[in-house]
């Protein structure tokens, strides 16, 4: 339970009634601004107006880490993808001229808008995130602190958004306590998704395209309707399918992982060997010593601009 966005103050009740914790990150600022717990309620993620989340582990009810969104990203083990649009004209091979002059085609007898495509580029740090600016003299509430956040399956990691770098998304691995990765795109993201299934997330920004991270790396989708864009997505509890959605209008996406992606019973029962270790070391460790583990290393840019992955199959009128 939370109150008021004026304090940071967060009780966590048991269900007879019995108050478990009574936190307090600090005094006299904007407090708490989104709260979520992990998938097995290991841990309770606090998203503030400081641009910091906060795990709070359920054995001691104390802090276990404390994640800063802070620019420039200097550390070399992160790895940065950023949105970068290719220029239609530019001068290229026959070959791959050929090939986009035939997609432009498609996208014309499709009525689909005429855009070059984008792909993902791997940055090197250190990598400066843009920032909005913060008016001061506003009656709102300012546009910054952590306003979107969700655990993917099984709590290997968590995503957030710092309101006040909207373009940004930033994904840390629970189990080293780290900076895993960061997408940059051109505009402000609007949703994000975790897989129910899968390691795999989904999120959108406004335009006609799909952006997908998993720790393979990442791609690019692009809608094949026009003047579609996709504002807000959900996922299918199966982990088949989403429902993309724009303002008047949404559509049915169904996701074809191919024969290798299909699930895989030994793979499925070293999980459950991982999970009951992590299980092991959850309880076992204090909660001030975080989680052991390895940081993950080198993902490949990818781009995906006629989603061979991913399959439209209708859209409809919202009523």
């Amino acid at each position: 339970v939370w109150d008021s966005n004026l304090e940071y103050n967060i009780l966590v009740y048991s269900p007879d009634g019995r108050k478990l914790v009574n936190y307090s990150a600090y005094k006299g600022y904007l407090g708490i601004k989104k709260v979520c717990w992990s998938k097995r309620g290991h841990f309770l993620a606090v998203g503030s107006f400081d641009q910091k989340l906060r795990l709070i582990n359920n054995l001691t009810w104390s802090k276990v880490c404390e994640l800063t969104h802070e620019s420039p990203i200097t550390q070399p083990q992160v790895v940065i993808y950023e949105e970068k649009e290719e220029d239609w004209e530019e001068d290229e091979g026959d070959s791959t001229r050929t090939e986009r002059k035939r997609l432009r085609s498609w996208r014309r007898d499709q009525h689909v808008e005429l855009k070059g495509p984008t792909k993902y580029v791997v940055a090197q740090a250190p990598v400066e995130v843009p920032e909005t600016r913060i008016d001061p003299k506003s009656a709102q509430l300012p546009r910054m602190g952590i306003g979107l956040m969700e655990w993917s399956k099984k709590d290997k990691f968590i995503f957030t958004r710092n309101d006040n770098m909207p373009q940004s998304l930033w994904l840390w691995n629970v189990k080293t306590l780290s900076l895993s990765a960061i997408i940059k795109h051109d505009n402000s993201i609007r949703c994000a998704k975790w897989d129910p299934r899968r390691q795999r997330l989904m999120l959108c920004t406004g335009k006609g395209k799909l952006y997908m991270w998993s720790p393979e790396g990442c791609s690019i989708i692009n809608v094949p309707l026009r003047d579609f864009r996709v504002r807000s997505l959900r996922w299918n509890p199966d982990g088949g399918s989403l429902m993309l959605m724009d303002k008047n209008v949404f559509c049915c996406v169904w996701v074809n992982d191919g024969e290798g992606e299909e699930e895989n019973p030994e793979l499925d029962d070293q999980e459950e060997h991982e999970d009951a270790d992590d299980e092991h070391d959850h309880k076992g460790h204090n909660a001030e010593e975080g989680i052991d583990g390895k940081p993950q290393n080198g993902q490949e840019e990818g781009n995906d601009d006629m989603g061979e992955n991913i399959s439209l199959q209708r859209a409809g009128e919202a009523h």
